[in-house]
């Protein structure tokens, strides 16, 4: 998980609001190697197959002061994935709410 561990440290931090996330992620892609855009995808298809939601709640709290919902985590790791895969046809507005 040391890529979206860098991911929320370096690009998805404290000082990052979620209707950002899209640029960043397509900074991210720009600006990485492709090893780690393609590592990133990997873990995050890890975590999805997996149902290891608690795994994005620890990063996000840890490395990006996020506090998530099981809920958010999982709609969070679906979104980010898409992104990262390129498909932008997402409503952001679905990781706000009440979980």
């Amino acid at each position: 998980m040391k890529t979206i561990e860098y991911f929320f440290d370096c690009y998805f931090n404290m000082s990052a609001d979620y209707d950002e996330i899209e640029k960043l992620v397509k900074e991210f892609k720009d600006i990485e190697i492709e090893k780690y855009v393609v590592a990133l995808e990997k873990e995050l298809i890890e975590i999805i197959k997996s149902e290891n939601w608690n795994a994005i709640i620890e990063i996000a709290n840890d490395k990006g002061g996020r506090i998530l919902s099981t809920k958010k985590a999982e709609m969070f790791s679906r979104f980010l994935y898409c992104l990262i895969k390129g498909d932008t046809n997402i409503n952001i507005q679905d990781l706000y709410g009440d979980f």
